[in-house]
């Protein structure tokens, strides 16, 4: 994040010592396929990282935080009000019967009686940690949350993703807490999958650049997708299609990282 933050914890200044906050919250463990216990998008992907830090004495070393859940207006930032309605209401029980219509036509997404509220939570818990750095209080912060949201668009759940968590802390400190003097700030998306939602909320925002790492999908001539792992090494800046003037990409072996950059001048290199 590029700015200028308006206060700094008094425990750190008087110390010295880095305050780094931790967030997780079993809740978010409540969100789960009922149809295949095996999914690779399970609780276990946190609860195993969360057991991994109390193993090392993690916690005992950080600033531990409280789970909140985002407020409607926040997530609406990002996504639809349609959307979020459908999130909020998808774990009632009157929406029981219609839960697998609505996964039927969604690509790779389940519902149960636990995701709406996991859902707000990871929104709500991403956008304490930025909150609580921009401020100063902490001077650096991890949420351990789920379900993941690289991929949920304005107004479509996508690929285990029901909000676009880290595209909804982003608009809330540019959008929402001009005080916090946030300027520009920088999303790194470190996945085997590209983060197109992420992507999409902001190819039109020059305030936010856009770093994705991942595996490289090529396009065949009848659109279908593939992975290529093939070794390219080479490092260029071409156009970007509809989503932004400009692109750069980094290719490893098997990967490639694309950067989005609005305001960025065409160069190769």
């Amino acid at each position: 994040m590029e700015g200028r933050s308006k206060k700094k914890g008094k425990e750190s200044s008087a110390s010295g010592q880095r305050r780094v906050g931790l967030l997780y919250d079993r809740r978010m463990c409540k969100h789960y396929t009922p149809n295949e216990p095996k999914h690779v998008e399970n609780p276990n992907r946190i609860r195993s990282i969360w057991n991994r830090l109390e193993a090392s004495n993690v916690p005992q070393r950080c600033v531990l935080l409280e789970a909140k859940k985002a407020e409607d207006r926040h997530v609406r930032l990002v996504h639809s009000r349609h959307h979020v309605n459908m999130i909020k209401n998808i774990s009632a029980r009157g929406f029981k019967s219609r839960r697998s219509q609505i996964t039927s036509e969604l690509n790779s997404v389940y519902f149960n009686e636990g995701s709406s509220a996991a859902a707000f939570l990871a929104a709500g818990s991403t956008v304490e940690v930025v909150e609580k750095v921009a401020s100063g209080e902490l001077d650096s912060a991890v949420a351990i949350v789920r379900p993941p949201g690289h991929h949920a668009e304005h107004n479509e759940a996508m690929r285990f993703c029901l909000f676009n968590n880290a595209a909804v802390a982003a608009r809330y400190l540019l959008d929402k807490r001009p005080d916090l003097d946030v300027k520009k700030i920088l999303i790194v998306d470190w996945d085997v999958h590209h983060g197109n939602g992420t992507q999409k909320t902001f190819r039109n925002d020059s305030r936010v650049f856009f770093f994705s790492v991942h595996r490289r999908y090529l396009i065949d001539h009848d659109n279908k997708v593939y992975v290529s792992t093939r070794s390219i090494s080479s490092i260029e800046q071409i156009s970007f299609d509809s989503f932004s003037p400009f692109r750069s990409q980094i290719f490893f072996r098997g990967i490639s990282c694309y950067c989005m950059c609005n305001h960025a001048s065409p160069t190769r290199s």
